[in-house]
């Protein structure tokens, strides 16, 4: 897809069965409720037993957002995701943590928890500005750091 950068961290345990991708669409003017509807369709037409829930739907530091979870049980096997997708000025961001094995309560509420606090912001302000407040040492020697709740940027280091 034309303006799509996609980032996909796999686990070192379960390969492609424990995922944390984040998709940026540039210019991609797409309904929230709609990219929704779309990202939940293959569980509807494919899952034996399907749910699609609202976590919220906050403005993020300005910015329209959905959060919601789904369940899919497909041939006797237990899917979860956790969804959000913020509306920025310039693109539709969209991050999905995918557990296609059993997932721990307290490790499905800590990643919960922490996509709870993303938000987007515009880069063009300037940074000096912005308080970095935690950075996340992700899979494959990245990094994802937070200012002030935004997620701002993904470094290769």
């Amino acid at each position: 897809m034309e303006g799509l950068k996609s980032t996909t961290w796999i686990s070192n345990e379960n390969s492609t069965k424990d995922t944390f991708t984040v998709n940026i669409l540039s210019g991609n003017r797409l309904d929230l409720e709609r990219f929704r509807d779309i990202q939940d369709k293959p569980g509807r037409e494919a899952c034996s037993e399907f749910s699609s829930l609202d976590i919220n739907d906050l403005e993020r530091n300005g910015y329209k957002s959905l959060f919601w979870e789904t369940s899919c049980t497909l041939n006797d096997t237990s899917i979860r995701i956790i969804q959000l997708a913020i509306r920025g000025r310039d693109s539709l961001y969209h991050l999905r943590k995918l557990w296609h094995v059993p997932v721990e309560p307290d490790i499905y509420s800590n990643w919960q928890k922490k996509m709870e606090k993303i938000s987007v912001c515009d880069t063009r302000w300037n940074r000096k500005r912005s308080i970095r407040v935690q950075i996340f040492k992700l899979k494959n020697g990245f990094e994802l750091t937070l200012y002030q709740s935004c997620l701002c940027e993904i470094i290769d280091k």
